[in-house]
C-alpha cells in the first residue's frame, strides 16, 4: 500500500455562547475578547501564518464571530450555532480536511505562538502513523510561562498534568474515532476523565492509587479503543491557559507585558 503524503490542516474550535468573566459583565464570545490589542483569534490566525505548517487553516464559528473580520482571516469558515454540541463542531470541521493529519485548536489560547505550532508540527511528522496525539502540560511548565496562575490538574506517574487545548488526529483514524468523539470531547482535558468515560477499569484501579502512566494509557486505550494514541508531554505552558475566568484575562495579560 503507497505511503499517504503527509500534510497538515489546522482546525480552530470557537463555536459557543458568549460568557460573562464577571457578575453583571456583558457577555463577550471569549474567542473575541481582546487582549494586548488584538483579538483573542487574531492571536492565534497571526501564529498559525507565521509558522506556515499548515495546508489550510480552518475556523468553526458562531454568532458574533461571523459578524466579526475572522471569517475573511482564514482559508475556510464554517459557521455552526452557538448551541451545537463541541462534538458535532469537530466533525463539521474535520470533514472539511483534505489533509493527512489535522492540529484541532481550541479557539481561546491567544498566548500560542509559531515557534510552538512548529515544534508541535515536528512531533506529529515524528509519530505521523499515530491515529490520535494528546499533547500533554505539566504543573512546571505553566508555572515558568505564567506564575501563580490557578489550573485544574489531574496526577499521574509523570506529574500533576492536563491535557492542553490541542489534539492531532490522523484524518484516516476518523472513522473509527467518530463513535467515540462525544465522550472524547467532553473529558478531553484530563486524561484521568478520559479513561473513566471509557471505563478502563485497569486505568481507573491505577489512578485511585495516583501511580498512573501515559505508557499504560496509550495501552489502555488501544484495547479499549482501537486506536493508537500516543500521549507527548510538551514544555508548552501556553497550551494549557486558555479563557474561563476573569483571572485567566490577568494572566495572559502579564504573559504578554513579560514577552513583550
Amino acid at each position: 500500500m503507497k505511503e499517504q503524503i503527509y500534510s497538515l490542516d489546522i482546525l480552530i474550535l470557537a463555536g459557543g455562547d458568549p460568557i460573562e468573566l464577571a457578575e453583571g459583565s456583558p457577555p463577550i464570545h471569549r474567542s473575541l475578547m481582546e487582549i494586548h490589542g488584538k483579538k483573542v483569534l487574531e492571536h492565534m490566525i497571526d501564529a498559525v501564518r507565521q509558522s506556515g505548517v499548515c495546508n489550510q487553516l480552518i475556523v468553526i464559528g458562531s454568532g458574533m464571530v461571523t459578524a466579526s473580520n475572522i471569517p475573511s482571516l482564514v482559508d475556510s469558515y464554517i459557521e455552526v450555532k452557538a448551541s451545537s454540541k463541541l462534538s458535532e463542531n469537530f466533525r463539521k470541521g474535520t470533514s472539511k480536511s483534505n489533509a493527512s493529519h489535522i492540529l484541532i485548536l481550541g479557539g481561546d489560547i491567544p498566548t500560542l505562538h509559531a515557534d510552538i505550532l512548529t515544534q508541535l508540527n515536528e512531533l506529529v511528522h515524528e509519530h505521523k502513523e499515530k491515529d490520535l496525539l494528546a499533547f500533554v502540560v505539566l504543573d512546571e511548565a505553566v508555572e515558568q510561562s505564567f506564575p501563580g496562575s490557578e489550573r485544574t490538574y489531574g496526577k499521574i506517574k509523570e506529574g500533576r498534568a492536563k491535557v492542553g487545548n490541542s489534539i492531532l488526529v490522523r484524518k484516516d483514524a476518523l472513522p473509527r474515532l467518530d463513535p467515540l468523539i462525544d465522550k472524547f470531547t467532553k473529558n478531553r482535558k484530563s486524561v484521568i476523565k478520559l479513561a473513566f468515560s471509557f471505563g478502563i477499569l485497569n486505568i481507573i484501579r491505577l489512578a485511585i492509587f495516583k501511580n498512573i502512566s501515559i505508557p499504560q494509557l496509550e495501552i489502555a486505550f488501544k484495547k479499549s479503543t482501537h486506536l493508537d494514541v500516543r500521549g507527548i508531554i510538551v514544555p508548552f505552558g501556553e497550551l494549557a491557559v486558555d479563557i474561563d475566568k476573569a483571572s485567566d484575562i490577568a494572566d495572559i495579560e502579564n504573559y504578554f507585558r513579560r514577552n513583550a
